[in-house]
């Protein structure tokens, strides 16, 4: 026995999920990028690893700016142009900036998780589009935006 008064068998086995399970939401809160309301501007925060994956550091934009607002389930099929510069690897990351003929975004979209659709207007990005931890919590976070900006109309 162990000083948890656990066996050998036990602490090898399904004993320690909670533990990696609380690591793991730490890990991902420490470094999925975050969006925030910040007086009048819009500010995605990036980790120290998401500044060197994406080439850049963090984005601060007039609220002014945001036109819609949205949660999307589908994060592959909202990426637009290609990454210049950044990191990307298929089904997996993307963390860049994407340009294309009349496309200027930036994304941190990571794997399938939900994320915020943010379309944006006479700023120097069309459109951010940020993977979130869940879907409430992207629904929570697209509210508040839509709220601050003064959107007409609540996301979809």
């Amino acid at each position: 026995m162990n000083r948890q008064g656990r066996t050998r068998d036990e602490s090898n086995g399904h004993a320690n999920r909670p533990a990696t399970e609380s690591l793991n939401a730490r890990l991902e809160s420490d470094i999925m990028a975050t969006i925030a309301v910040d007086g009048s501007d819009l500010v995605v925060r990036l980790s120290a690893l998401e500044k060197i994956g994406a080439l850049r550091g963090n984005i601060r934009l007039p609220l002014a700016s945001v036109r819609e607002v949205r949660v999307s389930n589908t994060p592959w099929s909202e990426l637009r142009g290609i990454r210049a510069p950044g990191t990307g690897v298929p089904g997996l990351i993307s963390l860049c900036t994407r340009r294309g003929p009349g496309v200027h975004d930036f994304a941190a979209v990571y794997g399938r998780r939900p994320l915020l659709v943010i379309e944006m207007t006479g700023v120097s990005f069309d459109r951010l589009v940020v993977s979130c931890a869940d879907a409430a919590g992207a629904a929570a976070r697209a509210a508040d935006i839509t709220r601050a900006s003064g959107l007409a109309r609540a996301p979809r």
